[in-house]
């Protein structure tokens, strides 16, 4: 644990919301699990699986095949092996595609984690911005610090019950900092712009 993390006093939600994909398969071997994590041998892109769609065969036969439908996926599936923390296996046929309801609206899901972090405001670049009628005054922006296996992204959503920051923000920009002696990420900043109603 690096120092930073001693200071992270605060507790906050990262909300992100990523589109589904569908994921097309041949020659299951083993069911797959709705909620494990599916990862390509190849391109070890992952997903978390939300439905399995079998279309013909079995899986005590070795050739079921169908569709998954897949949330929060990071990289690109290939033709390639799958698996997921269950036992299932099969042969994924290609790469996975957006997946869109009836009507082609698409579908989503939305993901809330919980971080321990430490909010912060800080000037914006400049210091000041002038005001005729009154003199300069000080432009500032909220941030947040957040430990280095934090997974934010910009257009996220940030919401705590700290005093003084009980806000829903979005999320304009990301930067990870590396540590100086380890090479390693140190940390996360992200820079927050307050969302509210009108």
């Amino acid at each position: 644990m690096n120092s930073l993390n001693f200071g992270m006093l605060h507790t906050c939600q990262v909300i992100s919301t990523s589109q589904d994909l569908k994921l097309n398969f041949t020659s299951g071997t083993a069911v797959f699990t709705v909620g494990s994590v599916l990862t390509g041998a190849t391109s070890e892109a992952r997903g978390t699986i939300k439905s399995i769609t079998l279309s013909s065969g079995s899986w005590s036969s070795g050739n079921a095949a169908g569709y998954l439908i897949l949330s929060n996926v990071s990289g690109t599936f290939e033709s390639e092996s799958i698996s997921d923390t269950g036992t299932g296996r099969a042969t994924a046929s290609g790469p996975a595609i957006p997946h869109t309801n009836g009507v082609g609206t698409p579908q989503t899901t939305t993901a809330s984690t919980e971080y321990a972090c430490k909010f912060a405001n800080t000037r914006q670049t400049g210091g000041s911005l002038p005001y005729y009628e009154s003199g300069k005054y000080v432009a500032s922006e909220t941030i947040v610090f957040l430990p280095a296996d934090a997974v934010v992204m910009e257009g996220d959503h940030i919401t705590s019950t700290e005093s003084g920051y009980n806000h829903t923000y979005e999320v304009t920009n990301v930067s990870m900092y590396e540590n100086f002696f380890s090479g390693s990420i140190d940390h996360i900043e992200a820079s927050l712009k307050a969302v509210e109603k009108r």
